[in-house]
């Protein structure tokens, strides 16, 4: 194996951090960014010690191999009429190959579909009571402190943060079981085997509507314009606290959760709150291209955290597609840019930054990785403005 030879080779496993294994007629090759299972082609870029590493030059998905095994076939010779019979045979093996991948991907998708159900089953029947959804819980689902919840010193019983991320799973639930039911309504009218609708999809469209209600009840503080952040067990407010980073993110989380439902009355009653969270994080914590962390009793956390960044960057993109006003967009593009510049860690199998000061410099004593810092809200940015880009 030399440097500078392209390969066709299958990854068979990948090794921490991020590292796939591939398998070439002449050995292993180390190759970044592949996922096990891949058909690539990659280029050696480098052998040492007799070790091989390579850069991935193109994945060769299942899809692409199908799509190339029917137009073979159709380009096969039919002057006689055994060639129009092995013609024939090859058309037919590569239709059957064309059925494989999503029929596999369906499959998938219902074992996922199973499992988020089984999981809905224990938030509902182990995590909520009367007045809502708990928080720190041990293997028996018995009540435990949780020192990390807060930076602010405050232990509580019962979160917004934890209400917007049982919406955004809640959300995208529904959304599948709406995609499942579409699927259901085609096999049937084709006479096949279709699967059956979300088991949760009733309890969760009704458990969905009763966050809603509660965060325009208990949660958004009208005369702020913000929602409080932590709270007691009967939902009363433990903190004079306004956090910029969940309050643009509960702005776009609950459109789309809006848009899930379909429910007039409830967006009518939400979109002029959520207007209101996006003008006032807007005015108050965007500044020097980025957006300031949170605002305790009066005072601004001037630190530029890596999540809260991800947020404004969606939050702001959002409100602009919502109000098609120029200032939102512009803010998005402007925060997109201090990550880029500042938080991005440029470091060999670096991610992002916990956070920089209002200048823009790092934070180098923090981790990269941790508990409670990991590659969820800047992955999901991504996903979301790519997502929103090509719709």
């Amino acid at each position: 194996m030399k440097k500078g030879q392209v390969y066709e080779a299958t990854v068979e496993r990948v090794d921490f951090p991020c590292k796939g294994i591939a398998s070439t007629q002449e050995g292993p090759v180390t190759v970044k960014n592949s996922l096990p299972g891949q058909k690539i082609k990659l280029i050696v870029s480098k052998v040492r010690n007799g070790k091989a590493e390579g850069r991935l030059l193109e994945v060769m998905d299942r899809d692409t191999e199908a799509f190339l095994t029917v137009s073979a076939a159709f380009a096969l010779p039919k002057g006689t009429e055994e060639e129009k019979a092995a013609r024939s045979q090859a058309i037919q093996r590569g239709l059957e190959l064309c059925t494989e991948v999503p029929l596999e991907g369906m499959e998938l998708a219902g074992e996922a579909l199973e499992l988020a159900e089984r999981l809905i089953g224990v938030i509902e029947g182990r995590c909520f009571d009367a007045q809502g959804y708990k928080e720190a819980l041990d293997i028996d689902f018995c009540p435990i402190a949780n020192d990390k919840l807060s930076e602010n010193g405050v232990m509580a019983d019962r979160t917004m943060n934890t209400l917007l991320h049982v919406l955004e799973a809640y959300t995208e639930y529904l959304g599948a079981c709406r995609e499942e039911e579409q699927a259901f309504g085609v096999f049937s009218r084709r006479g096949l085997e279709p699967g059956r609708p979300g088991a949760w999809r009733r309890t969760v469209e009704e458990k969905l509507c009763w966050i809603l209600n509660l965060v325009a009840e208990r949660v958004y503080n009208p005369e702020r314009r913000r929602q409080e952040v932590f709270f007691d067990l009967h939902m009363e407010s433990l903190i004079d606290l306004h956090s910029y980073g969940h309050d643009i993110e509960a702005a776009w989380l609950i459109d789309r959760c809006l848009e899930v439902l379909g429910d007039k009355g409830l967006t009518r009653r939400m979109s002029p709150m959520l207007r209101s969270l996006e003008a006032e994080v807007y005015e108050r914590a965007y500044a020097h291209h980025s957006l300031a962390n949170e605002c305790e009793r009066g005072v601004v956390d001037e630190k530029r955290v890596w999540w809260v960044q991800a947020e404004g960057v969606v939050g702001f993109y959002n409100a602009y597609q919502k109000t098609g006003e120029r200032r939102y967009l512009e803010a998005a593009e402007d925060i997109w840019g201090f990550v880029r510049a500042h938080l991005v860690d440029e470091r060999p199998e670096g991610e992002w930054f916990w956070y920089t000061d209002i200048e823009g410099n790092p934070a180098l004593e923090k981790p990269i990785v941790e508990p409670w810092k990991c590659p969820y809200h800047n992955g999901r940015m991504c996903m979301e403005i790519v997502r929103r880009s090509a719709g």
